[in-house]
């Protein structure tokens, strides 16, 4: 049981802070002594602290998911070898150099990404596909990364994007129409028990995540994800 004794995490995520239990989970200083070579989902910044409410770049959203929906094993799981993967990205701005430069690999073989072929005026950019990795990353593009990971992960689930807001009558977000492109995956994100949104009965799907919201819906993924039954995930675990 931690106490304030022996409490040794981030200057800024005190233990009565909300989100301290999937910082804690996921973050670097979880790794203990015993378990070195445990890689985090993510990061803290130097002088010990986590800074849980800065917004998530594209970057880090792509670090996050890879690790925690174990995106190589998935990879693997789906037929594909680890060493066939491409060197390179199709991304211009994602350098082998970049630090999430493999994970934005993996995604994008797995199909979760596709990248930008227009500009930030919206106009289209002949030969070149973009990634954009130090954008920000809304909600609701992450939810839809997220649970298209998921779905991979349990290819027997029955879902289509395209009428499902209308076969399961939504009505689950106050600020999302049915007719948006993120209302089925935040309503699948949701029916799921991932995807939880907020008390006021809204989902945010435009807003900035911040990196403690981020951690929390990827534990949440993490739970159901472990529980499936009947999935790939269960199959190529052995559980």
């Amino acid at each position: 049981c931690l106490t304030e004794e022996n409490y040794n995490a981030y200057t800024d995520v005190p233990l009565t802070y909300y989100y301290y239990d999937f910082i804690d989970e996921y973050s670097t200083l979880n790794a203990k002594a015993d378990d070195s070579d445990l890689e985090p989902v993510v990061h803290g910044y130097p002088g010990q602290v986590f800074r849980p409410t800065w917004a998530t770049t594209r970057a880090e959203a792509v670090k996050m998911l890879a690790h925690s929906m174990c995106a190589y094993d998935l990879y693997e799981a789906l037929g594909g070898n680890i060493d066939d993967l491409p060197g390179i990205t199709p991304f211009s701005d994602v350098p082998t150099s970049l630090w999430a430069h493999d994970k934005v690999a993996v995604f994008h073989e797995l199909g979760i990404i596709q990248g930008y072929d227009v500009d930030e005026n919206g106009d289209e950019v002949d030969g070149d596909i973009t990634f954009r990795p130090h954008d920000y990353v809304t909600r609701g593009e992450f939810v839809k990364m997220l649970m298209q990971a998921f779905l991979l992960w349990n290819p027997n689930i029955d879902f289509d994007p395209d009428t499902y807001t209308v076969e399961t009558e939504y009505e689950t977000f106050a600020d999302i129409s049915g007719f948006e492109w993120v209302a089925p995956w935040a309503q699948f994100g949701n029916d799921m028990g991932i995807f939880l949104g907020y008390a006021s009965g809204d989902a945010k799907p435009n807003q900035d995540i911040i990196r403690a919201e981020a951690l929390t819906i990827l534990h949440n993924a993490g739970v159901v994800l472990s529980e499936s039954e009947d999935s790939l995930f269960n199959e190529y675990y052995g559980n």
